[in-house]
């Protein structure tokens, strides 16, 4: 598995690197191996491992990845993609022609973050069921990501007792929620979208089952 890390609005490509390279500091076990860094004036990205995953599309957007497409022949053909393409790369071309929707194309596991160059902002997804861990945390206008929930924790930062609670009841139900209040992580099937405006989280993908039970719930009301 690959560490992979995100700095948004950290004011210079010298400073998001910088931002960049100490996340993945913080990650020595998945940290080690290759390293790859990619940065412009707004947003920097890295991954890190022994075959990290990192795709660019020059002038468009660059991705940085933890992948594994289980459907990758289903994606190739869909996206016409020549099949020596990396998982990295073929959810890097999903992306460039699904734009925020999509991950929902992608079976498999995954964390993945993207730096779209046109639209200036950076994207931060989680695969459907969660499998792949990804965190974030927002001091002032810079957003900082990291595939593990240590590379963003500082000394001091309060317990979250109520995720601790739920965590000893063996009730999880806040799905963002970690120990650490200002540590949270991007949600199973969500997007985190962070920009000029300020960041949001959104849902890209939801089972049939639970879309079938609220049309009927609607119905009835």
């Amino acid at each position: 598995m690959n560490a992979v890390a995100a700095c948004f609005g950290a004011g210079t490509p010298a400073a998001g690197r910088a931002c960049a390279s100490a996340i993945l500091d913080r990650m020595p076990v998945r940290g080690a191996g290759h390293r790859h860094l990619a940065a412009d004036d707004h947003v920097a990205i890295g991954a890190a491992g022994a075959a990290p995953g990192l795709a660019d599309a020059s002038g468009i957007a660059s991705l940085a990845a933890d992948v594994r497409i289980a459907n990758r022949a289903g994606v190739r053909a869909a996206l016409d993609a020549d099949a020596s393409q990396s998982d990295a790369e073929l959810a890097l071309q999903a992306y460039i022609r699904h734009g925020d929707t999509f991950a929902a194309m992608l079976a498999g596991d995954f964390a993945l973050v993207i730096v779209d160059r046109l639209a200036r902002r950076c994207l931060a997804v989680r695969d459907a069921l969660g499998i792949r861990p990804l965190y974030y945390r927002c001091d002032g206008a810079r957003v900082r990501i990291a595939s593990e929930l240590g590379a963003l924790t500082a000394p001091g930062d309060r317990l979250d007792e109520s995720y601790l609670a739920e965590a000893l009841a063996g009730d999880i139900v806040v799905l963002d929620a970690t120990p650490y209040a200002a540590v949270p992580r991007v949600p199973p099937a969500h997007v985190l979208i962070a920009d000029e405006n300020g960041v949001r989280v959104r849902r890209y993908w939801q089972p049939a089952a639970l879309i079938q039970e609220g049309s009927q719930e609607d119905h009835e009301e």
